[in-house]
């Protein structure tokens, strides 16, 4: 959108019309070589051999394992506390009846004992 009072140019100037010389397309007469000074591509990986392997996963192993062993230790030490709350809580319903009955009997020997 134009302001007010300004008009756009009827028509917009290319590069052929504004540098004088280039309006003729000239087409080059050799491909395009790349310059001897840039980089030559990488040459391709040489093969990975077993050693080179074992070397690369000890490295890595050995840069992982405190990590990794903090993570284990905290996670069995989650799973360890969850599991012995679910122990606690099964235990406590198992014996929560037969610990009912036998509180009800010592209280019946008792109040049965001192009844008159």
């Amino acid at each position: 959108m134009t302001p007010p009072g300004r008009q756009p140019p009827p028509v917009v100037p290319v590069l052929t019309d504004v540098v004088p010389g280039l309006s003729a397309a000239v087409a080059p007469s050799a491909p395009l070589v790349m310059p001897s000074s840039a980089p030559a591509a990488p040459n391709p990986p040489a093969a990975v051999t077993e050693a080179d392997l074992d070397d690369l996963t000890d490295r890595i192993l050995a840069r992982l394992a405190p990590t990794l062993h903090e993570d284990i230790a905290e996670a069995v030490q989650r799973w360890l506390l969850a599991h012995a709350d679910a122990c606690a809580r099964d235990v406590g319903a198992a014996l929560r009846d037969p610990l009912a009955d036998r509180i009800r009997a010592a209280l019946h020997d008792i109040l049965g004992s001192t009844r008159n």
